[in-house]
């Protein structure tokens, strides 16, 4: 996922230098960028086209309001136009580390992935203590293979920013070296944090599939009748609120990110949010659940072994665990920490885990989780149950 746009700082006069100007038509473009500013926030890309149309009219060579304009560009799609309008920008003089980001996501999207790394590369020039300048031009460098160029990128990245839980994280996917069992609380909430904002738009423009498979299947397993208490595992911004709360009398979630949970609270479907790391609030709540879901979740975990068990702890006798993950083909047993810093896994080790910690495997299904660049994103669905309930479900398929 690319670094969501860095804060755009004004290059204009302030107001009360607008009062005192000479030219009349400071004020106006200063008013028409806030209102454009304050509209992308709240992604109202559509509504301020017109608005910096009106400012570009006053200042045609405002290096602020062409920077706004091409990044509505992007988040229209519209990213020829967007890159045209960015490298505008950058002649009226405008250098800063947001620009030359928002031009390498732009290139990103036009699968121009070594003058994206190029254009990130300015941007860690201009601010090399940013981490997220780093992970955005490793992901480039990685679409374009070069892996052992992202290496190094990466390493300089800890000498400007030691103690990083992302970019330590992201070392470890590129070399495959030092690699945890799992993703760090740390790593988690960071990235999840900073990306809480724009996590529905980004997710809906991947074609995400994942709450929409879970609720499917919880539906089926369920055959008509209601779960008693629901927990929504690694829940997010809530996506799968809304369908799973039709089919418990109690609907709780739970997730590292308080950014992403205060939307997830927004959607007003949810008993109760809890912000803590899944396997320690498993342990916390034995025999507590008769649905446990989990959307693409578990690719921030190694080796399911030790939170497979929690879930069987914290499941009623009766109860169902659901949840999509990505798929590893290349071994049907292993476990893999992709460049992407999610981990994948094979299907012989979903089952393994599953009949270590007492669970059955019911269904394990091959589905598209998103599409990333174009390609889809392969995974599985699944649906676990305690082995002593398992003899009224349908086998794996």
């Amino acid at each position: 996922m690319s670094m969501p746009g860095i804060p755009i700082a004004a290059d204009l006069p302030s107001i009360s230098d607008a009062r005192r100007a000479r030219s009349p038509g400071e004020h106006p473009v200063r008013e028409m960028l806030r209102q454009a500013r304050a509209s992308l926030s709240l992604e109202k890309f559509q509504q301020i086209e017109g608005l910096l149309r009106q400012a570009l009219g006053f200042a045609p060579r405002s290096g602020e309001c062409l920077h706004l304009v091409g990044r509505v560009h992007h988040q229209l799609d519209n990213n020829i136009v967007a890159l045209r309008t960015l490298q505008d920008a950058v002649t009226t003089g405008r250098q800063t580390p947001a620009i030359f980001n928002d031009m390498g996501n732009v290139l990103m999207a036009l699968a121009q992935y070594d003058a994206a790394a190029s254009a990130y590369g300015v941007a860690i020039r201009l601010l090399p203590t940013l981490p997220q300048l780093y992970e955005n031009q490793v992901r480039a460098l990685m679409r374009a293979g070069r892996r052992d160029a992202a290496e190094a990128a990466l390493r300089q990245a800890l000498d400007h920013c030691p103690g990083d839980p992302v970019v330590g994280h992201m070392l470890a996917a590129v070399s495959g070296r030092n690699v945890a069992e799992r993703a760090s609380d740390e790593y988690v909430r960071q990235v999840f944090d900073r990306f809480a904002d724009e996590f529905d738009r980004k997710l809906a423009s991947l074609r995400y599939s994942a709450p929409e498979h879970v609720a499917a299947i919880a539906l089926e397993a369920l055959a008509g009748r209601m779960a008693r208490r629901i927990l929504d595992a690694g829940c997010g911004t809530g996506l799968c609120g809304p369908k799973l709360r039709p089919l418990g009398e109690r609907l709780e979630g739970v997730d590292l990110s308080p950014r992403m949970l205060a939307h997830a609270q927004a959607r007003g479907c949810y008993d109760q949010i809890a912000a803590a790391e899944i396997g320690a609030f498993l342990a916390l709540h034995p025999q507590s659940f008769d649905l446990i879901v989990a959307a693409d979740v578990f690719c921030y975990f190694g080796d399911l072994s030790d939170l497979f068990f929690r879930l069987a702890r914290a499941l009623q006798p009766d109860g169902l665990v659901i949840f999509t993950i990505e798929a590893l083909r290349e071994s049907e047993d292993g476990v893999e920490l992709l460049p992407s810093g999610r981990y994948a896994h094979g299907r012989a080790h979903v089952a393994a885990a599953a009949a270590t910690a007492g669970l059955r495997v019911e269904r394990l299904e091959s589905i598209v989780l998103r599409h990333e660049f174009g390609a889809p994103v392969e995974g599985y669905l699944a649906l676990l149950t305690a082995d002593r309930v398992s003899g009224r479900l349908g086998g794996s398929r």
